[in-house]
């Protein structure tokens, strides 16, 4: 009959077992935070190298050469407002992500929807962590308007936008909006004054 020998862990074996599962912990998730900086129409227009339209197709993390976490954002449907695009897809890289079990948290990031639609003030795709003008400031949603079928823009806070008035980009709550009856302006508008800023 075998016997099974038994002992108590040591102090020693007990901290480097305890230092093993904080190490794993710190390995498989990390976090860092970006605080985004304000930037009004024109400066959204003016600044960004690319003006797109499109819809998140797939998202891909993957490391860098470096180890450091990144995910691949494939757009199709594209529709380019500014810069010159012919593919019909459209890769935007971002920092942070998800490989395998392995999170890189970036708080105040911005996010991306598998199947949403989004106009995007895009600048330093490739070179810089977080290739928006202002980081979250230069990404809108793309929803339908309930009431009357348009799609219309949504700033990063939810908030719903409803006039541009010189380089102010007003936006309302989408509660305020239904309670006031105020009209928001739809992409293609939208779309028409980046346009024409772009003429001058």
């Amino acid at each position: 009959m075998k016997r099974l020998l038994t002992h108590s862990p040591t102090p020693s074996t007990i901290f480097r077992m305890v230092m093993c599962v904080t190490t794993f912990f710190l390995l498989s998730t990390s976090a860092l935070g970006v605080t985004a900086i304000p930037k009004n129409f024109d400066q959204l227009v003016s600044e960004a190298e690319m003006i797109l339209v499109g819809t998140v197709e797939d998202t891909q993390g993957h490391h860098r050469a470096t180890g450091t976490i990144v995910t691949d954002i494939t757009l199709g449907n594209i529709e380019a407002a500014k810069g010159e695009h012919t593919e019909s897809t459209y890769t935007l890289q971002v920092l942070g992500g998800t490989v395998g079990q392995e999170h890189f948290v970036i708080a105040g990031a911005p996010s991306f929807e598998k199947g949403g639609n989004y106009l995007l003030f895009i600048k330093g795709n490739g070179t810089v962590m977080f290739p928006l003008v202002g980081v979250d400031h230069g990404k809108f949603h793309i929803r339908d308007d309930p009431r009357t079928g348009k799609q219309i823009l949504y700033d990063s806070l939810g908030d719903v936008v409803v006039d541009i008035i010189g380089n102010d980009i007003v936006t309302t709550s989408p509660h305020a909006l239904a309670t006031s009856g105020e009209q928001p302006r739809s992409l293609e508008s939208v779309l028409n004054t980046i346009r024409n800023r772009l003429t001058r």
